[in-house]
């Protein structure tokens, strides 16, 4: 079998074993507003989550909230074991985000003190209604950056 009729069988054989899936649709991208919450839209489908990188022009609190089309899955209950949404190059010193906390299954709150003109990278985690723990999907947040 020459090169030209491999790459046929292994995209064949990619798609048969589930590793050319298509990921879920990504979610436009949010910018903050200086006054009132930033509500961030996070969309799942098949286990698979989307969340958009997001603009933080000023302090604010950022809600991530679960659409209704990703109505079978939740955030994780133990927000301190597994929080649903967390930022993972945020100084524990001095924490740019606070206020880490599950408002209901479909909703979760960070409180974004923007002391500092950075960008981060923040993870999300969302279960199905057996418990599974869906692979978590990261974004960029960025304060005072622009992109």
């Amino acid at each position: 079998m020459g090169w030209k009729a491999l790459i046929p069988a292994t995209v064949l054989c990619m798609l048969a074993s589930g590793c050319g899936t298509i990921p879920a649709p990504r979610v436009t991208d949010v910018y903050c507003s200086i006054s009132g919450p930033c509500m961030v839209p996070v969309r799942v489908d098949n286990c698979v989550i989307s969340a958009p990188s997001i603009s933080v022009p000023a302090a604010v609190n950022v809600y991530w909230n679960i659409d209704e089309r990703s109505a079978a899955y939740q955030f994780p209950e133990d927000s301190l074991k597994s929080p649903g949404v967390w930022v993972h190059d945020d100084d524990p010193a001095n924490p740019q985000f606070v206020e880490a906390a599950r408002v209901t299954s479909y909703q979760f709150q960070l409180r974004d003190r923007h002391v500092s003109r950075k960008s981060y990278k923040y993870g999300v985690r969302v279960v199905r209604p057996d418990g599974t723990v869906c692979p978590i999907v990261k974004a960029n947040i960025s304060n005072g950056e622009f992109y």
